[in-house]
């Protein structure tokens, strides 16, 4: 399988330039779905924006000893943005689940789900559409051009090794947390986030470290992310028909047990990926 390139990196970069791409390439990636987001007419724009503002926030926790106060404030901010826009996605998922588990009074459920929707979207454009946040967005474009958000520089091999320390330790932690989890609620949102950055660093370093092993790796963790992504769905359906529709009970049941068998195919999923010698031998390669 060949390594895809995410980022169009190379091994013989500086840090600079490789914060420099990958930051900038999220930046557009954030100004390109601004647009759709404000207009709120389709839901992957909100998607993709929270999609590009969790990669820049993982890039810079990863580097998070390089960096600067500019830097951690532009982090913090990219923390709030997305707790910020979380409910509207949460809302955009239920009403695509209505077809799935509601049977009766389904048109008016819909239209219950759509007023809270509008409500939401209105929040969104109250801080997307802001002239705070265009200003925000302009203060982070001139930090990334100066090379503000960090005080410290690594040279390119220390920019690797960097990059190989957080995969051994990140993919030591999602081991434990396999091994442990009873994969309740909150268990299952702990590990969703820890894959979520494990497949974000891994597209980061696919260029630097450059081994084809780490193409299947961002397969296999792509696939588990997925499955968790459903599950997590799943339960914010769950607590939200609770909160939004009266004698919900029935719809409930219905989501919990499609929640049981996403369960069994992330345990599935998690032990293939923990039995994975392929995978064993590639951690191991790391670092020497």
């Amino acid at each position: 399988m060949p390594v895809k390139s995410f980022y169009g990196l190379n091994k013989n970069m500086t840090f600079e330039e490789i914060s420099g791409k990958i930051l900038n390439s999220l930046l557009d990636a954030i100004k390109g779905e601004m647009p759709g987001v404000i207009e709120g007419k389709n839901d992957e724009n909100l998607h993709n924006f929270r999609v590009a503002a969790r990669r820049m926030k993982t890039f810079l926790k990863i580097f998070r000893k390089q960096l600067s106060g500019d830097g951690v404030y532009f982090k913090r901010k990219l923390t709030k943005i997305i707790k910020e826009t979380q409910r509207k996605r949460d809302l955009d998922v239920l009403v695509k689940s209505l077809d799935l588990y509601v049977k009766e009074e389904k048109e008016e459920i819909r239209l219950k789900i759509e007023k809270e929707i509008r409500i939401e979207q209105g929040r969104v454009l109250s801080i997307i559409g802001s002239r705070e946040f265009n200003g925000f967005l302009m203060d982070l474009e001139e930090a990334v051009k100066k090379g503000a958000l960090f005080i410290n520089e690594l040279d390119e091999t220390e920019t690797a090794d960097y990059f190989s320390l957080t995969i051994k330790k990140t993919y030591k932690k999602l081991r434990i947390i396999i091994k442990n989890t009873s994969l309740d609620n909150e268990e299952l949102h702990m590990l969703r986030l820890v894959f979520k950055e494990f497949r974000y660093t891994l597209e980061f370093a696919a260029d630097v470290i450059k081994q084809d092993m780490i193409a299947k790796l961002i397969s296999e963790v792509k696939k588990i992310q997925e499955a968790l992504g459903a599950a997590h769905d799943k339960i914010v359906q769950i607590n939200n028909f609770k909160k939004l529709v009266d004698n919900s009970k029935a719809i409930r049941n219905c989501i919990k047990k499609a929640l049981d068998e996403d369960r069994k195919k992330i345990v599935e999923l998690t032990e293939g990926f923990e039995d994975d010698k392929d995978i064993k031998s590639f951690i191991r390669m790391l670092n020497g």
